[in-house]
């Protein structure tokens, strides 16, 4: 879903913490949007709570932030780019194995579609196992083109206070880009 703002994602993240860490119900998930739009942790919603499911609800959130930003555009008060067109994709991971080592592969329309986009690089949200028990956790993460139809994915900032990120035994879940 393509939607227009001027909220600009951060091309470094906030280090914004959660502040709910309770697993399956925590808001790591809401850390990492505020992180990405760069945005206080209260002035996000709590995603997984809400009856719509956490996707729409980043979407709807999303769309929120278009409709201020167009309200300050009209007012004079914008921000000054006059609105960037976002995509908001939630992609699974495929995972492949190399040798001992677990590979979290993202989808190949992801990497290059030609020599100009080398070096590009998506924000996005990886989901995977959280290392401090057996449930599931998010980070804010770039997937980065490196060309030849290749993607490598790197974790950039995690709203768990300890950073320690995710259980890298564990295949990943999915990504979310906000591009």
């Amino acid at each position: 879903e393509n939607i227009r703002t001027t909220t600009l994602l951060q091309k470094q993240p906030l280090k914004i913490y959660q502040d709910d860490f309770t697993p399956s119900k925590g808001n790591a998930l809401q850390a990492c949007v505020a992180s990405i739009f760069g945005q206080p942790l209260n002035q996000v919603p709590n995603f997984i709570t809400l009856e719509c499911g956490y996707y729409k609800g980043i979407v709807d959130y999303v769309k929120q932030l278009q409709q201020e930003d167009q309200r300050q555009q009209q007012d004079g008060e914008g921000k000054g780019e006059g609105g960037v067109c976002y995509t908001v994709q939630k992609k699974a991971f495929q995972q492949r194995k190399e040798g001992d080592a677990i590979v979290n592969v993202v989808d190949v329309v992801d990497a290059a579609n030609s020599k100009d986009d080398v070096g590009e690089e998506k924000i996005c949200i990886i989901r995977g196992k959280s290392p401090r028990g057996d449930f599931g956790h998010v980070v804010v993460g770039r997937i980065r083109d490196e060309g030849i139809r290749t993607c490598t994915v790197q974790m950039v900032h995690d709203p768990h206070p300890d950073e320690t990120f995710l259980d890298m035994s564990e295949q990943f879940g999915w990504y979310m880009i906000f591009e």
